[in-house]
């Protein structure tokens, strides 16, 4: 994915965790929304373990690599990935 959108990869630490909205296991809830802040606690979110992915929201997966300031919206037949600096200045 970073290669494709030009990012360096920036991959979370295996044993790190990332925040998931609770609604995010509804595998026919649409559009999957992510984006990627600085390594910091958000309250919105729920904590999981990165391995916990796959069983969680595993179309999520392929977006992991990509580096802080990073978004990416998802739905049957539609892809978009881009870079959104506000994220970066939260």
């Amino acid at each position: 994915m970073c290669t494709r959108v030009g990012a360096t990869p920036d991959p979370p630490p295996s044993t790190s965790r990332l925040g998931i909205a609770p609604n995010a296991r509804q595998s026919d809830l649409w559009p999957l929304n992510g984006l990627r802040h600085r390594p910091d606690p958000a309250d919105f979110f729920e904590s999981l373990h990165t391995s916990h992915l796959r069983d969680w929201c595993p179309d999520a997966i392929r977006f992991l690599g990509l580096p802080p300031g990073w978004r990416f919206l998802v739905a049957p037949g539609h892809e978009d990935v881009w870079y959104d600096a506000t994220l970066l200045n939260v």
